[in-house]
């Protein structure tokens, strides 16, 4: 129909937007105390951050209702577990134990070595935890009344001395009380059936799971054994592992990046105040960069105190986000720092301002609503992880954007006047969906982004375009998964549901200020967009990179991976925004609101 207006929606936001830059300009100082208001009541939710953290391997970063849960409730309800009575085939998980592997270079099986072996027994029979000082003897797994014992040190009796004159077989013992299976035991053995010669000797302490102080036993066990004294011997070389030792280790490795957050910060603050640096000091705008980053800042303080508040569990994830939002957080400052920069400096301030939301309050809508409709349609995954990731993240990308229209407004106003069942199968069932909600997620995504452009970008071809622009990235960025060695699981998923929102923001950035550009010829509108945008893109990327570049040197997968996607993500975004997409409406011609 020749009648039809494809902006019915883009011109009246952009008139509502020009209206309430006009009010922010008139009233900076409610825009600038009342969201700081906000950030210091939300940010008591952070009281609650001990009570919502919820870094369980198994709970979180295995589906919720995975078919080896239902199966294992199966197991334990038809073979339940009993500490009296206990068996380690009957274990449905990994059981609380202990465990000690001494490795000798020559030959175990000899009376100096078993000395020191009954060394270490005699250590471990010593731990105590608990307001009682309870013991191994007082809270280990029984069998007929006694502790769950070690086949090979019973066999020997306790006495070193009488490992050189049994002649041990192998896998299986027959002892005076049946056969004794060694297999788990004695490693590195040679291949004889009586054992001459063996490397290794591991010993299990198994505990009840139920116990209160089990989960204290097990921490004393480590601080025990943890230092380098109690694992070098003449003899034999001692390591150790608990029931415990993984979760512990996941616990402490997101305190490693703790330290990433201030280097962050100060990279952040760095890069905006070099890029906003002016030779007139006039329109020099080194403390509106500083402020756009506290700006960003505030909206992780606020999305993540709220969040708390209403009790949603804090996953170790979900520290990859503050990273991420200062990026965002930064590339909406450089965009509306361009546009007031274009403004006439002669103006009123609510003049200035009115003209800067018109313009570039709609581009960062567009932008955050793909980022933040992204990271929601991430929920419908069956990974807690993914979850709370997705639900943190979308939020704060929100209130990022309602801070930036609003807080940082004020800011540029103020400164104007101044200026089978096995336990491992829980985690195997990660990787039977893996695929498919990660193809849901994208198509899904993918979908909602061009319903999008769809209704703010006045041209459907343009709109198209910046679909197609996703698709390329995404498909870049998996090819080049590839080529780096990342897998495809719940981490590396999260980090698709960002790349998805994040691949259509350069491109959106271009085709709007083309199709808005009042240019007459199709070249000089490509060339008006990235006159007008093209420096705040790469601004945009390359904070964004520096948010997450730190990141590079983690210790943690979970950090690594999170670097290389988003790397991935801003390279092939910021190529597509400011090199394809130009050519492409420049080459097609009938991007822009005169052919509406």
């Amino acid at each position: 129909m020749a009648g039809c207006r494809t902006d019915c929606i883009e011109e009246p936001l952009s008139m509502s937007f020009g209206s309430l830059g006009r009010f922010i300009g008139r009233h900076p100082w409610w825009f600038l105390v009342i969201p700081t208001l906000v950030s210091v009541a939300l940010g008591g939710g952070f009281y609650f951050l001990k009570d919502r953290e919820a870094n369980d391997i198994e709970e979180q970063f295995t589906p919720v209702n995975g078919p080896a849960k239902k199966e294992r409730l199966f197991v334990q309800d038809n073979f339940p577990e009993n500490d009296s009575v206990f068996s380690v085939q009957r274990l449905a998980t990994e059981g609380a134990y202990a465990s000690i592997l001494a490795v000798s270079e020559t030959n175990i099986l000899r009376r100096a070595a078993f000395e020191e072996i009954l060394s270490l027994y005699d250590d471990v029979m010593q731990i105590s935890a608990g307001v009682d000082q309870r013991k191994y003897n007082d809270i280990c797994a029984t069998v007929q009344q006694n502790c769950y014992s070690n086949a090979i040190l019973d066999i020997i009796g306790y006495n070193s001395s009488n490992i050189e004159s049994i002649n041990l077989t192998f896998p299986m013992y027959k002892s005076s009380s049946g056969f004794v299976f060694l297999g788990s035991a004695v490693g590195g053995v040679n291949e004889s059936l009586i054992v001459e010669q063996a490397q290794a000797i591991r010993l299990f302490f198994y505990l009840q799971e139920k116990r209160p102080e089990t989960y204290l036993w097990l921490k004393e066990f480590i601080k025990l054994f943890s230092g380098e004294s109690k694992l070098k011997f003449k003899e034999v070389s001692v390591s150790y592992y608990t029931s415990i030792s993984r979760q512990q280790e996941f616990e402490a490795n997101s305190k490693t990046v703790i330290p990433l957050f201030a280097a962050t910060y100060a990279l952040a603050i760095s890069f905006s105040i070099v890029s906003c640096l002016r030779l007139d000091n006039v329109r020099n705008k080194v403390w509106v960069a500083t402020f756009g980053v506290f700006s960003a800042g505030l909206a992780v303080l606020s999305s993540f105190g709220l969040l708390l508040y209403v009790g949603v569990p804090f996953v170790m994830t979900v520290a990859t986000a503050p990273f991420l939002i200062l990026g965002i957080g930064v590339d909406d400052m450089f965009v509306l720092i361009s546009y007031w920069q274009k403004t006439n400096v002669h103006d009123k301030v609510e003049d200035r301002l009115a003209e800067t939301y018109k313009h570039a309050a709609v581009s960062i809508t567009i932008t955050t609503l793909t980022d933040v409709l992204a990271f929601y349609i991430g929920v419908m995954t069956p990974f807690g992880s993914v979850q709370s990731f997705c639900l943190y993240t979308g939020t704060a990308v929100l209130f990022c954007y309602i801070y930036s229209i609003t807080f940082f407004g004020a800011i540029l106003a103020l400164n104007v006047p101044l200026l089978v069942y096995h336990p491992a199968f829980i985690f195997f069932d990660q990787y039977a969906v893996i695929v498919t909600n990660t193809i849901q997620n994208i198509l899904v995504a993918t979908a909602v982004m061009l319903v999008i452009s769809l209704l703010l970008i006045p041209n459907p071809l343009c709109s198209l375009w910046v679909t197609f622009a996703i698709a390329s990235v995404i498909v870049g960025v998996a090819g080049f998964m590839a080529l780096w060695g990342v897998n495809l699981d719940s981490i590396s998923m999260i980090n698709l549901v960002i790349c998805i929102g994040f691949s259509v923001d350069f491109s959106a950035h271009i085709s709007y200020a083309f199709v808005s550009s009042s240019k007459s010829t199709v070249n000089e509108k490509a060339t008006d967009a990235l006159h007008s945008l093209g420096y705040p893109i790469v601004q945009g990327a390359v904070s964004t990179i520096l948010g997450v570049v730190v990141l590079s040197v983690a210790e943690s997968y979970i950090f690594r991976t999170f670097f290389k996607i988003m790397l991935l993500v801003i390279s092939f975004g910021l190529v597509h925004g400011v090199v394809f997409i130009p050519v492409f409406l420049t080459f097609f011609g009938i991007c822009s609101k005169s052919d509406r």
